[in-house]
């Protein structure tokens, strides 16, 4: 069965310093957990799974992406390698 859910678009903005001075270029994860039960030699279990998607700010330090309404994320953010 097929469960289409709800969307939202997420805009992240990425600065530096007192200034705010916004960051271009940042890779930027985006985590959803799903947390799942499931049943192995008759003992029921817990796990979790993830969906990550990476996403980079533009020249205004902006980057954007669309999530699940009204579910908690997580974001990270990670400087480009030199």
């Amino acid at each position: 069965m097929l469960h289409i859910q709800q969307s939202a678009k997420l805009d992240i903005f990425v600065t530096a310093g007192d200034a705010k001075r916004p960051l271009a270029n940042q890779a930027v994860l985006v985590r959803k957990e799903h947390p799942y039960q499931f049943i192995m030699d008759e003992k029921e279990s817990t796990a979790l799974t993830a969906r990550d998607r990476y996403v980079y700010t533009d020249e205004n330090g902006k980057a954007t992406t669309v999530v699940e309404a009204g579910k908690d994320v997580q974001i990270s953010v990670y400087a480009p390698e030199s």
